[in-house]
């Protein structure tokens, strides 16, 4: 990975709104009146503060009203509460569109209901907003939720709802809660001509109801480094999962052990359709070459200590993460950049008392970025787990690019029962030109039945070009009968992988009571099997510990597999059509190899071992000795 660095400490964030000296009102006190900062000054307009001691609690139970409404250019800052109760159609702080200012918030935001569960809904009011910017127009400053919590009740609703274009910047650094169907935690609807930082927490729960969602484009950088997550299952701690070979006469059957109305479906914890100038980064440790001066803060690892760690969790079959375009005449073609970073100085290196300064700015070489953890789990019975999706739109009309490729030296876990999980899902319509990854990329799916476990899948229609593993990609199903498959290419476009770490395919005993010990399922390590051009499968690694698990598919194109060091352990099937080439050298290959194309070149040297059977059927077949057996 390439970058560059600036170093900016001491400056000043690139993107400031300066405005005009305003008269100012501070709100220290209980309030049940609600306030508009263009009368907010005995009639007159004013900048507002609600103090920490102060409030504004309009009276429960009233529908369509509003506690706080920004309506002129005065800024809003709340350190104390704003709270509404049992009141639809009702926003917690309402910003106008076409206004110069700006909110900060480092309080609370509450726009709750009198209602507890016990088996029906989640929440039962509806249209509600912890702070909404209202349509219409730009409006121009930047909204920064600092620190403090905005916990919004009712479906149709949004903790913040940015529903005008947004010239400035959107900052989460508190938390951000919705319980509720069909809403959202951030709702970005229109385009955000700054930087998104996202790094305090979202947590969303409600049948259909999204983390973060942005719609239009975003001119500046995007970044995680909190949590986001999203369920519709009204518990995220009891699952009605157990293995069915595992239950005793006593023990309650599993369908009994979750209604139907706890089990709902959520959405994406992180949602996608717009551009992202600077592609999207799911933020964590950074690692890059030896530092020359360690003394200055000057490479990027140094600056980790400032870095949070991004989370991103769906519990349900929606993926964690999803990139694509929307259908029909309100979808577009899509392109993530290739990211920048800018860093904060979160630990005031400086000692200025200023903590978002950017202190370093970083250019990567991928549009797409996870350094931290992506996680996808079904949780109950039959739930398929996504962790990222990439895409085009549903209906096939428009792509999703992202520009340099999908880099990942975080982790990308995914987990499902009696359904199938796929760890990063590239699907028709999505291109990028590599995927590297330096860490882990799992699947795992627990079934009695065919389900699959995948950690990497290639859609047909999709473009991938090459593929980088120097972590592990794996695959594993417990159960005997539904496949293990690590990487599958469908799409037939990847024409090199390169693999200097491990590549995993396997199955797990489910009853090791019994004396089954196989079934239908497979170990598929790599599945190039529809790739019509010819692929190259080199393994070579410095120390010898590269491994590959399961079997190797090739197509029908001209295909080579240089294994030069470690081993495969698996048959490797070189497919019908191709001039092929097995070349093993300094390595072992611990399962045969069947070719099915007019010719085929074996070559053992150094020390390298086969122990398995060569199939050459009817091809012209060579074979070269030198130092192996």
């Amino acid at each position: 990975m390439s970058f560059k660095v600036r170093l900016l400490l001491g400056a000043a964030a690139p993107l400031v709104f300066v405005l005009p000296a305003m008269a100012q009102t501070t709100i220290s006190t209980a309030t049940t009146t609600p306030v508009k900062t263009s009368t907010v000054n005995n009639g007159a307009a004013a900048d507002l503060i609600i103090d920490t001691a102060g409030s504004i609690a309009p009276a429960s139970g009233t529908a369509g009203v509003t506690a706080v409404t920004v309506d002129s250019n005065n800024t809003f800052n709340n350190k104390g509460a704003v709270s509404l109760n049992n009141a639809d159609n009702s926003t917690g702080v309402l910003i106008n569109s076409d206004l110069t200012t700006g909110l900060t918030n480092t309080g609370s935001i509450s726009v709750l209901e009198d209602y507890t569960r016990t088996d029906g809904a989640l929440a039962i009011g509806t249209g509600r907003y912890g702070v909404r910017l209202a349509p219409g127009g730009t409006f121009t400053g930047d909204i920064k939720h600092i620190a403090g919590a905005i916990t919004v009740e009712g479906n149709n609703s949004a903790g913040v709802s940015v529903e005008s274009a947004l010239r400035g910047n959107y900052t989460l650094d508190g938390t951000i809660a919705l319980t509720g169907s069909s809403g959202f935690g951030i709702d970005l609807q229109k385009n955000v001509s700054g930087n998104v930082l996202l790094s305090g927490s979202v947590t969303v729960q409600g049948e259909a109801s999204k983390g973060v969602r942005v719609l239009g484009d975003i001119g500046g950088e995007f970044m995680n480094e909190g949590g986001i997550s999203a369920t519709g299952f009204t518990s995220t701690t009891i699952s009605n999962y157990a293995d069915a070979s595992q239950l005793r006469p006593t023990d309650t059957p599993i369908a009994d052990r979750r209604a139907p109305n706890d089990l709902l479906v959520g959405g994406a914890a992180l949602q996608v359709t717009g551009n992202l100038a600077y592609g999207f980064l799911n933020n964590g440790a950074a690692t890059g070459a030896a530092d020359p001066t360690p003394d200055i803060k000057d490479v990027v690892q140094n600056f980790n200590v400032n870095r949070g760690a991004g989370a991103i969790t769906s519990l349900g079959s929606a993926p964690a993460v999803d990139i694509s375009p929307l259908s029909g005449a309100a979808g577009r073609n899509i392109t993530l950049g290739k990211v920048r970073e800018s860093v904060r100085d979160t630990l005031d290196d400086d000692k200025d008392g200023n903590f978002d300064e950017i202190i370093g700015v970083f250019n990567y070489d991928y549009g797409l970025m996870n350094r931290g953890a992506i996680n996808g789990s079904g949780f109950n019975i039959g739930f398929a787990a996504t962790g990222l999706r990439v895409a085009g739109s549903a209906d096939g009309a428009y792509t999703t690019t992202v520009a340099g490729g999908i880099f990942n030296s975080g982790s990308v876990q995914v987990q499902s029962y009696e359904a199938d999980a796929v760890g990063i899902d590239i699907g028709r319509g999505a291109i990028t030109p590599t995927l590297v990854n330096t860490s882990q990329i799992a699947a795992t799916t627990a079934t009695e039945t065919t389900n699959r476990a995948t950690g990497v899948l290639v859609r047909q229609g999709a473009s991938l070009g090459s593929v980088t593993n120097s972590g592990a990609i794996s695959a594993t199903v417990r159960g005997w009968d539904g496949d293990a498959i690590a990487f599958r290419d469908l799409a037939g476009t990847v024409r090199t992988f390169s693999n200097t770490g491990r590549i995993v395919s396997g199955h797990i005993d489910d009853d090791t009571t019994d004396t089954i010990t196989s079934g239908a399922g497979r170990n598929i390590a790599l599945d190039f099997g529809a790739n019509a051009t010819g692929v190259t499968l080199t393994q070579n690694e410095s120390v010898d510990n590269a491994r590959i698990f399961g079997e190797v598919i090739f197509g029908s194109g001209a295909d080579r597999f240089d294994l030069l060091s470690g081993q495969a352990v698996g048959s490797v099937d070189f497919g019908a059509g191709g001039a092929d080439v097995l070349n093993i050298n300094s390595a072992i290959l611990s399962g045969g190899a069947t070719f099915r194309g007019p010719t085929a070149s074996v070559t053992l040297a150094n020390n390298a071992l086969m122990a398995g059977a060569l199939n050459f059927g009817a091809a012209n077949a060579t074979i070269n000795f030198s130092g192996g057996s």
